[in-house]
Order: structure tokens, then C-alpha cells, then sequence
């Protein structure tokens, strides 16, 4: 037992290490991060802090400040758009180094208590949280626990860390166990508390372990002074005297049991009672009396004291309605040694004997009213509440100010559930008045009571009757019973308005005595809760149309689920594939998968043709209330089916099991979904036949080749992945002959190695429709006379919705014959131009010569470059020659600029020239006007140089036939 505890004892330090020290490989979260955001769920009013995509739900508002965080921080949210975040399911607080295995949906933990027990169960050190030490103290330590693979459930014992079987339902029954309150926990957490001796219920109750191991520290105490004034009238309750605060060292303490000695002339007869309260207002102890001056208070649990901080409860005294003195009394009360304190192992300090204020008793009690409370009935006996209802009548109670002269006013109450349902099964309890307006809200919960705080004190006039109904939600709890009650008379804290004192509860009903409410679970206003109910459907949209041969992963059918009033898991359903004649079975399996998520069954389709088979499902969902979940299951169909074959999906026998309980919930209605024919889907592919051989131009860019024409039969869009096309011209359609940017719709091969040409054109055909691809390359260093043509290799194609493959057929699969022309220009001396004597005057032609063309595009002339021949006497403006140009020598038509001032000399002179279309021949000539021409001048001029263009590939045209001179005249 030592080396087990010596162990616990390291894993504790070990985790304190990774936890503060800051190891790098742990980025544990804290829910104290400035990160932190605060989301409310809108339809529940639950509070989740998320952090680092995890949700960890704050049980109430006092949780929330333990953070300091503000309400108007608060951001409502929908339930799906909490669901993805995933569930906080490891925490640590500040009380200790211990590590929790937390279950968010009853707000349970289970201590790791080793690290082979934690890093066994597949944890991570990072994924646990800080969170604050009222966090976790509100969290009930998880007692009874279970594994995923055994239905054999333990109680844990965490002060002896041992687990013990519970061997049968009926010690689970007889202990008052709730199979809601049963832990799913990893297998090597179970495993690390030592197995003894078979469960004994007469052993409870067990004391809870500590949050944190006691350590040798010191524990102070002092007490402090309420505002409760020093004169007190007799016959009042609740009288809070004084607080007794304890602080702990650098290590938690507990304190179990506390004595007070009384002082003062006041006698104990006349105090008729005494509580101690904890800091949320929930008692201690049950109501104690004076005996020889003195009062010993029993903790029923535990009053943990973290490490470093303060806990303070609160000392409260009713007085008896008359005093045995005659008018009035004093009071005082003290501790009077540390030895008056039972506490866990640790010094105490403190200034003893701590005192508290005198106060003075007066004899005053028919100042002083008293409140009666009483049940109003809803039901002769237990009504039924399905799990999910929201906002239902819990109870109902009857309050009156019957005595005294002063209206009264509610501060707080505090209700307790009887029976076996926990006060985990309910949420958003509350009270309201007959005015349907919410008066108290829950503020705190501890074991199996709920205290409602008044949002604004809740006035009752002297003489005045008021009704209040408490309410709440039903989020779990199937066939249970329960019964809220009022169980002391200290449970309802009200004060005179008049004098602030708290007056005296009274029960209406039991003369005096309490519980008020009833504590049968099948009389006035008791609840039966009534389990979850599901509902199963085809889906509005579930498919309808025919299936394609050879398709993979058709969806065959879509349902929908959708529990109501709680979460519930989906264990079974039974599936028949209905066929038709030849009974084609689908191929391969079936899936049954969530819309748009993982598998939760594979389904042999043999084992479902033709027959009803059960199929259980391999990763049983949790689906939760009022949510509606779409599941679709998915086949592929054979390739080998003919168009008699058809297939109707059905689904039987919905098997469900409530979450956490071994109660099944069953939809046995037939859901039926479309008769679904089979059909054959088909791609057609030709050569647009508007596009016919063609000749063009060498070096145009995105020269048009072909145009590939798809069409799609009827009933489904086709997805076409590839197109190969083979290069059969007589020229290879390679980038070393010249061709480059092969393209095909959007896909481009920039460089072309010849052979065959894949284009990954990934295009959608419509379904009874044809699509238009253009097929494009550039030409620019192409020889003369190089030759393009194409066919069609394969064509890799499928459905789109079938994802079946589809052969294409083909009734042209030869793209035309396109011929490229390089563009040539030829000069030549023009025949009939033989120059001679000319006479001074106006267009008179100098020079002429013939322009013609070649190719498969027209050449646009930019420039031609005139010199003058050895012995020609200088064609200058200076000598009388203006306005040179060319003409047509055909129609005399201008074909160029006209140059006003023409020169001499080397230089020569530049004119444009006309634009040629293939295979046009022009003769011109150079004309001038010499009205004062030199007599005696001869001009001879030399045709240099041409500057051309082709229109459509924007390259210059071969020239032949340069230098040309021409024939001399003479004036």
C-alpha cells in the first residue's frame, strides 16, 4: 500500500512539473486565458468557455465570476454552432496538481491517479485545462464507472484509491444508484485503483475524497462581523451573527467539525436553534442545540479550503419566540482553542479565543411577522414530463405573511429533489410569479438541492397571499420519479422590511412541520419522466431519378432521424435491397454514411439483395435531441445490369439505446424509398464540320487547327478528365519544327514532343447537350508548306453524379488538313516601263517595276527605300523634282505617301507602299512633278530595300529580286 501511494504521490508532482514549469512540449490551455470567449447556448441559456476549439460548460453564475468574467460578455450561439467544439474531457484546478477525467454531459470527474493510468489511456499532457477551483469543486467526483468493452459497472473509492464490483442490479438498486450517474472511463484509469472485496451498500455513504491531499500547513481562522444589528428581537430566524473564515497555507485543507461555547446572559433554551452555512448559502450541518452552554457542529461533508485562499461560512441562530429573562438577554459566542477545530492534518493559528460581537435578545415578537408556505396542487398524483419538455411546472407553493406587522421580503430559497431522478436531469430551474414573470433564478447547486436567488427582493404584504411555481427544463432522467420540496425551514430566507431581521418559516400544511411538497413519488405533484422518442423518414430530397450502369458510389437513398426529448444511440436498423427481374445484385458494398460525413456501416450487398437483413453499425452514432440527422446509403452499380433492372431501397426496425442507460428505443415503421430504373449514359465526339481544310499563314499566333465538338446523351452531365489526340500530318507537331502553345479549351502544351498529346481538360458536358472545344497552335518558325492534322487517340470520360465510365463513340475523329504559307515577295523590272526623254512637267513617271505576292495572308508594305544609280544627275527638290510617290500603273491609282521634298544623295528616298493579298502581282511606277526641271538632267533610281508585314502572323515577308534598278529618263 505504501509503494501504491508513493507512486500517486509522484505522478501528482510530475503533472505539478508539466503543469507550472512550463515544459515546451505542453501547451496546456487555461480557461483564466484573456482567449477565453463565453458562449450561451440560445435555446437552453447553457454557458460554455471556449478555448483552443474546446467548450467546457459553467455550471452557474457563480462558476463564471469564480474567472472574473462578465455577463456582458456573454454571446448567444446556436446548438450546432456549439457542436463543433469539441468537449472539454481533462481539467486541473488551482486546489492541486490532480488531473480529472471530466464528463461534460453530467458534470462528473474521475481522478487520474497515476501517470501510467493517464498516458495508458492514450491522453496527451496538452489537452488538459485549467480551470478555477470552484469549477471543479462543483463537479461531483464520479463514483461509479464502467469500460467501453465490459457492461460490469465499480464504485471507486478515491481515499483508499480501490475499486470494488457492484455484483448485481440489485445492490446497484438497493444502494440508490443511477445508471445516468454510470461513467464510460478508459480501461488503464480503471486498472490503476487497486480491486478489493465485492460492493457493500450498507458501507455508504463514503466520504468524498479531497480535491487535494492534506499536507502539514497551517490553517487561520478568525471571525468577522456581519451587518446584522446588535439588537435582535426574539422569535426571529436565521440571524446571521458572525462569519468564521479560515485561510489556508500554501497546501488545502479540510475542516470537518467545529465547537462554539455561548456567552452571555441569555440561557440556551432560548436559542431554539443553530446553523452553520458554507459560502454559497447551502448548511453544513443539520440544525443543532445548545447543550451546557455549548454547540458542536459535525460537517456532513467536508469544508475543503484551497490552497492560498479563504473559505468563510456563516454562524446563524434562531431564537425562541418568548425569552426566559424577562425583557431581554446578551450573547456572545467564541472558539474557544484550536482544538474546537477538526481539521485535516494541519496547524491551526489564530488569536484564540475568537470571539464574536455581544448581542442584545429583546422580548419584541409581536413585532415581528412569520411566513407560512404551503403546496398548491397541479396533480392529484405523478404526471408524466417527456425527457426534452421545456419549461414545465415542477412544483407549485403557496407563501402568506400571517402574523406581525411588517410585509416581507424573499431573498432566497432552496429546493431539494426526493426520488430517484438527479437534480443533473433538469436545467434553467427557476420560479415564477402569477404573472408568468421570473422572479428567482438558480444561482447554485450542491448534491441534490438547488438554491434559487431573487433577481430583486421578493415583496409579500402583511396579510398577503402569493403563489409561486418553480420551473425547469427536463434534459435527461428517462423513468424516473422525482419531487421538488422545500425540506427545512431554513430553506426559504426571508426578511421584515420593516426591521431586516429574517422571520420564521412555517408550514401551512404539516402544522409546523417540514418538508413542504410532499415526498411521495406518487402523490400531489410528483413526476414520472417519460423517455426520448425518435422519428425515422425517407428525406425530402432523397434521390429519385435512374441509376447508371457502372456507376461508383451512387447515393441509393437518404432518411432522416431525428430524436426528440433526448440523445439517443443509433445500435441497429435492418436494410432490404428490393431488385427486379434478372436481380442484378449492386456491386460491392453498401455505406451507410451521415450526409456529408464518416461511415457508420459497411454492408455487404449480396446479404441485402432481395432480402431484409439486421445490419448493426459499427460506429454507433450518438445522435442529439431535436436535431434532425440525414443518413444516406451509397452503392455502386454493376456494369453487367440491362435496362429491365431496377432497385428499391428499404429500411425496418430503427434500434436505438438511450445515451448512458441500457433502455432501447425502437422505430419499427417500413421507410420505402424510390424505385430506381437503370440506365446507360453515352458521349458522341466529331469534328465540327463547319471547319473544313484550311491554308494559313506561317508564324500566326493561336492558329485554329480544329474544332472537337462532345455531345452527351439524355438523363446525366458527363465529366470529361482527358483527351489524347495524335499528331498524323505530314509534318510532326513538335516544338524543333516550329510548333509551340498547342492548346486545347484551357489546356496548353507549350512545347509539343510530338506523338501523342494529353490534355487534361477536366469539363463538364450537360446532359442532352453538345460542348465546343477549339483546338489552337502557334506557327512561328514553321517551313513553308509544313502540314497539321490530327485524330483522336482516347478520351477518358464519366457521369458526374454516377461517376460511371463512359467509351466514347466517334463520327469524325480526324481533325482537317491545315496547310501553313510562309509570306514571299518578288520584284521585278516592269516590261513596259523603258524610261526615255521627258518634257518639264507634272506626274511624270521616273521609275517602274512589279510587286508580287505569295503566301496565305496579306502584306502590308511599310517602306520603300529609292536611291539614285551612278550617273543620275540627283532627284532633289533643289533641281526641281516635288512630290514623289508610286502609282498603280494599271489605273494610275496613288499606292503610296507622297514625299514633297525629295533629296539626293545616299540617303535615297523612303515611300509606304500598297497592301498585297496572296498571290497579287502589281506593276508601279515613281512618279514626280518637274515643272523646272534642269534641262539636260538624267534620273536613274535603284529600288534599295522593303520593309513589309504580314496581317495576320505580324512577320516580315521574304523579299527576292533586290537591288532592281530601273530604266533612266532624261529631260
Amino acid at each position: 500500500m505504501i509503494k501504491h501511494i508513493s507512486r500517486t504521490l509522484v505522478f501528482a508532482a510530475f503533472v505539478l512539473t508539466v503543469s507550472f514549469l512550463g515544459a515546451p512540449q505542453v501547451q496546456a490551455v487555461s480557461l483564466f486565458d484573456a482567449k477565453t470567449e463565453l458562449l450561451r447556448d440560445a435555446q437552453t441559456k447553457k454557458i460554455y468557455a471556449v478555448i483552443g476549439g474546446v467548450r467546457h460548460h459553467l455550471a452557474n453564475v457563480d462558476i463564471l465570476r469564480s474567472y472574473a468574467y462578465r455577463l456582458l460578455e456573454l454571446k448567444d450561439v446556436t446548438a450546432e454552432a456549439l457542436a463543433k467544439f469539441d468537449a472539454v474531457r481533462l481539467i486541473k484546478s488551482s486546489l492541486g496538481p490532480r488531473v480529472y477525467f471530466v464528463d461534460q454531459a453530467t458534470g462528473q470527474k474521475v481522478w487520474y491517479p497515476t501517470e501510467e493510468s493517464f498516458l495508458g489511456s492514450g491522453e496527451k499532457w496538452e489537452k488538459i485545462v485549467s480551470v478555477s477551483g470552484d469549477d471543479s469543486r462543483s463537479m461531483k467526483n464520479g463514483h461509479l464507472v464502467k469500460t467501453a468493452n465490459s457492461a460490469d459497472i465499480y464504485y471507486l473509492d478515491f481515499d483508499a484509491l480501490t475499486r470494488s464490483l457492484i455484483p448485481s442490479p440489485d445492490v446497484f438498486a438497493k444502494a440508490g444508484f443511477s445508471s445516468s450517474n454510470v461513467l464510460t472511463v478508459p480501461e488503464p484509469l480503471l486498472l490503476a485503483y487497486r480491486l478489493t472485496d465485492s460492493f457493500n451498500p450498507d458501507t455508504l455513504p463514503l466520504p468524498p475524497a479531497p480535491d487535494v491531499p492534506p499536507s502539514a500547513e497551517a490553517l487561520s481562522v478568525s471571525i468577522t462581523p456581519t451587518s446584522i444589528a446588535a439588537s435582535i428581537p426574539s422569535g426571529t430566524t436565521r440571524n446571521e451573527l458572525a462569519n468564521i473564515v479560515f485561510k489556508a497555507g500554501r497546501s488545502s485543507a479540510s475542516v470537518t467539525a467545529l465547537t462554539l461555547t455561548r456567552h452571555g446572559f441569555l440561557v440556551d433554551r432560548d436559542i431554539s436553534s443553530l446553523l452553520l452555512f458554507d459560502d454559497n448559502g447551502f448548511s453544513l450541518t443539520r440544525p443543532q442545540q445548545l447543550v451546557n452552554s455549548s454547540v458542536s457542529f459535525a460537517f456532513s461533508e467536508p469544508l475543503v479550503v484551497p490552497a492560498n485562499q479563504e473559505r468563510r461560512i456563516t454562524l446563524s441562530v434562531n431564537f425562541a419566540s418568548t425569552l426566559s429573562t424577562s425583557n431581554q438577554g446578551t450573547l456572545s459566542f467564541t472558539i474557544e482553542s484550536p482544538t474546537a477545530i477538526t481539521a485535516s492534518n494541519v496547524a491551526m493559528t489564530g488569536v484564540f479565543p475568537l470571539t464574536t460581537k455581544t448581542f442584545t435578545v429583546l422580548s419584541t415578537t409581536a413585532l415581528i411577522g412569520s411566513l407560512s408556505v404551503d403546496t398548491v396542487q397541479i396533480s392529484s398524483g405523478a404526471r408524466d414530463i417527456r425527457v426534452g419538455d421545456k419549461d414545465q411546472d415542477l412544483n407549485r407553493f403557496k407563501l402568506s405573511v400571517v402574523s406581525g406587522r411588517e410585509s416581507v421580503s424573499l431573498a432566497r430559497m432552496l429546493f431539494t429533489a426526493v426520488g430517484n431522478a438527479d437534480l443533473s436531469d433538469f436545467a434553467n430551474i427557476k420560479l415564477l410569479d402569477n404573472r408568468n414573470k421570473t422572479v428567482a433564478i438558480s444561482a447554485s447547486a450542491n448534491g441534490r438541492s438547488v438554491a434559487l436567488r431573487f433577481t430583486s427582493p421578493y415583496k409579500i404584504l402583511s396579510g398577503e397571499t402569493k403563489e409561486l411555481v418553480l420551473r425547469g427544463d427536463v434534459v435527461s432522467g428517462s423513468d424516473s420519479s422525482v419531487q421538488f420540496i422545500i425540506e427545512n425551514d431554513y430553506d426559504v430566507y426571508a426578511k421584515g422590511d420593516n426591521y431586516g431581521f429574517a422571520i420564521a418559516t412555517r408550514s401551512a400544511a404539516n402544522a409546523g412541520n417540514f418538508p413542504i411538497g410532499s415526498t411521495s413519488l406518487t402523490g400531489q405533484n410528483a413526476i414520472h419522466i417519460v423517455g426520448g422518442s425518435v422519428a425515422a423518414s425517407l428525406s425530402a430530397n432523397s434521390p429519385t431519378g435512374p441509376l447508371t450502369k457502372g456507376a461508383d458510389s451512387m447515393v441509393l437513398a437518404t432518411i432522416d432521424i431525428r430524436p426528440s426529448g433526448q440523445n439517443l444511440r443509433w445500435d441497429r436498423v435492418t436494410v432490404a435491397v428490393a431488385t427486379t427481374v434478372p436481380h442484378t445484385a449492386l456491386r460491392g458494398p453498401l455505406l451507410l454514411r451521415l450526409l456529408k460525413g464518416g461511415s457508420v456501416a459497411t454492408i455487404d450487398a449480396d446479404s441485402v439483395t432481395d432480402r431484409q437483413t439486421a445490419v448493426y453499425l459499427s460506429n454507433p452514432p450518438v445522435l442529439m435531441a431535436n436535431k434532425t440527422y440525414t443518413y444516406e446509403l451509397v452503392g455502386n452499380v454493376s456494369n453487367t445490369v440491362s435496362a429491365t433492372d431496377s432497385y428499391q431501397i428499404n429500411f425496418s426496425d430503427f434500434r436505438f439505446t438511450l445515451s448512458n442507460e441500457a433502455k432501447t428505443v425502437t422505430f419499427a415503421g417500413p421507410i420505402a424509398g424510390s424505385v430506381r430504373p437503370t440506365r446507360e449514359i453515352s458521349l458522341f465526339v466529331r469534328n465540327d464540320p463547319r471547319f473544313t481544310d484550311a491554308v494559313s499563314p506561317a508564324g500566326r499566333l493561336r492558329t485554329k487547327v480544329g474544332r472537337l465538338l462532345f455531345q452527351a446523351s439524355p438523363g446525366e452531365d458527363i465529366r470529361i478528365d482527358e483527351v489524347v489526340l495524335e499528331a498524323i500530318g505530314t509534318t510532326p507537331v513538335s516544338f524543333d519544327r516550329g510548333f509551340s502553345n498547342l492548346k486545347l479549351g484551357g489546356i496548353t502544351l507549350a512545347s509539343p514532343s510530338g506523338g501523342l498529346y494529353r490534355f487534361p481538360l477536366k469539363i463538364i458536358v450537360g446532359a442532352n447537350r453538345e460542348y465546343g472545344v477549339d483546338l489552337l497552335v502557334d506557327s512561328s518558325f514553321l517551313s513553308d508548306g509544313s502540314v497539321s492534322q490530327f485524330k483522336i487517340s482516347s478520351i477518358t470520360a464519366f457521369g458526374r453524379t454516377s461517376g460511371a465510365s463512359i467509351t466514347a463513340t466517334f463520327g469524325n475523329n480526324e481533325t482537317p488538313t491545315v496547310t501553313f504559307k510562309r509570306t514571299a515577295l518578288t520584284i521585278a523590272a516592269d516590261p513596259n516601263f523603258t524610261g526615255g526623254t521627258l518634257v518639264p512637267g507634272k506626274n511624270l513617271s521616273v521609275a517602274g517595276f512589279v510587286i508580287t505576292a505569295s503566301g496565305a495572308e496579306d502584306v502590308q508594305i511599310n517602306g520603300l527605300t529609292f536611291i539614285e544609280a551612278a550617273g543620275s544627275s540627283g532627284l532633289a527638290v533643289t533641281r526641281g523634282y516635288t512630290n514623289m510617290r508610286l502609282v498603280d500603273a494599271e489605273t494610275n491609282r496613288l499606292r503610296s505617301s507622297t514625299l514633297r521634298s525629295p533629296i539626293s544623295g545616299a540617303g535615297g528616298n523612303r515611300l509606304t507602299g500598297p497592301t498585297l493579298a496572296p498571290n497579287q502581282r502589281m506593276a508601279l511606277r515613281v512618279v514626280v512633278d518637274a515643272t523646272t526641271a534642269v534641262a539636260g538632267d538624267t534620273i536613274q533610281l535603284l529600288l534599295s530595300s522593303i520593309e513589309t508585314v504580314g496581317r495576320d502572323s505580324r512577320l516580315a515577308a521574304s523579299v527576292t529580286g533586290l537591288p532592281l534598278t530601273s530604266s533612266g529618263v532624261s529631260f
